[in-house]
């Protein structure tokens, strides 16, 4: 049993949930598929991860202040804009009410750098501003779309390559803080550790639930490359069409 400041009852360490059960965390709202903390009482669920997120932080995103942990945000929408991955939160953030900087525990918790093998031969580091000129897009390099200026990337510098976190690490996102914006090195766009450890099998049971949990994540992201790599032929096909008018020029489209 153990206490969070975020719950006034006494969280019990339960096993992985059930094949049919879909239990999502109360910090970081993602699935949980591994041993996990709750009240069943209150049906509240943390990621054991989650559970012993540090109160306070120092991210290397925002240099200025540190980055506290708070149950639910404190703007009168009850919700926020996640500063790295621009979408909005409605759980857990880590923020600074000075800057109104805020992070998903998620993002928060990325590696600073990985690989993605079957995309590009070099690593690509975690990029906190997007390198582009003014009045200009960037494209992912990965999905073929517009990126949006207030988000971060995977960035190889020496090719101008670079990607949407979430082409990089599909959702749910590795969320175990090794330190403050330094995570565990992924390979393919793969989480690392994603799946729980032999202690955790229930007692004369099999982990079903886990293989077959990993079994769809590694179909989906077949699906996800393909649908890719088919983007990225169109996309070049065009950019092609487009050179026979005009000369090559760079990946920036000026408006």
């Amino acid at each position: 049993m153990m206490n969070h400041f975020s719950h006034p009852h006494e969280l019990q360490l339960l096993e992985v949930p059930a094949i049919h059960e879909i239990l999502n965390c109360n910090a970081c709202e993602q699935q949980i598929l591994e041993p996990y903390h709750g009240c069943r009482k209150c049906q509240y669920w943390l990621h054991s991860n989650c559970l012993n997120f540090p109160r306070s932080i120092q991210h290397p995103s925002h240099p200025s202040h540190p980055l506290t942990l708070l149950q639910n945000p404190t703007y009168s929408s009850r919700s926020f804009f996640c500063n790295a991955c621009a979408s909005v939160g409605n759980n857990f953030t880590l923020s600074c009410a000075h800057c109104e900087f805020d992070l998903h525990l998620n993002c928060a918790s990325l590696p600073n750098s990985l690989l993605l093998d079957k995309l590009h031969p070099h690593r690509l580091k975690l990029t906190f501003n997007i390198p582009i000129a003014p009045n200009s897009v960037f494209i992912c390099d990965v999905c073929q779309s517009v990126m949006d200026r207030n988000q971060w990337l995977y960035y190889c510098d020496g090719c101008d390559f670079g990607s949407h976190l979430e082409c990089a690490i599909p959702k749910p996102w590795n969320h175990k803080l090794e330190e403050a914006g330094i995570g565990e090195t992924t390979t393919g766009g793969i989480p690392a550790n994603n799946s729980a450890g032999e202690g955790s099998r229930r007692p004369n049971e099999t982990r079903i639930p886990e293989v077959e949990a990993i079994r769809k994540m590694n179909e989906l992201q077949d699906q996800i490359c393909a649908a890719q790599m088919a983007a990225r032929i169109q996309a070049r096909g065009r950019q092609a069409m487009l050179e026979l008018w005009d000369p090559p020029g760079t990946k920036y489209y000026y408006y």
